[in-house]
């Protein structure tokens, strides 16, 4: 997608970040605890479940197939105190509804 990597600006070049967007109050509770979907599983990345959250990021994915395109857009994330997880908040999605009646 022709896109820039992202770079990590600290010493552990061997650590990846991981990015999960997120559209739903049940997912991102179990996104929190370190899950990759909405049931527990052990799938995931359970490094470190303490999270700060980033008010003003601003993230467009565009993804496409053969016959669709998707334009997301993503208004604010979380990302975890070790920087291996950031998960995207979904704009218009039940997560940022609140916020966005005040825009």
């Amino acid at each position: 997608m022709q896109e820039e990597p992202i770079v990590k600006e600290f010493n552990d070049n061997k650590r990846e970040t991981d990015v999960g967007s997120c559209d739903r109050w049940n997912l991102l509770y179990n996104m929190l605890k370190g899950s990759y979907t909405e049931s527990d599983t052990s799938y995931g990345n359970f490094e470190s479940d303490r999270y700060e959250f980033i008010p003003d990021v601003y993230i467009k994915y565009e993804l496409s197939t053969n016959t669709e395109k998707f334009l997301i857009e993503h208004k604010c994330a979380f990302i975890n105190t070790i920087k291996t997880r950031l998960i995207p908040i979904q704009d218009n999605s039940p997560l940022t509804m609140e916020r966005n009646k005040g825009e």
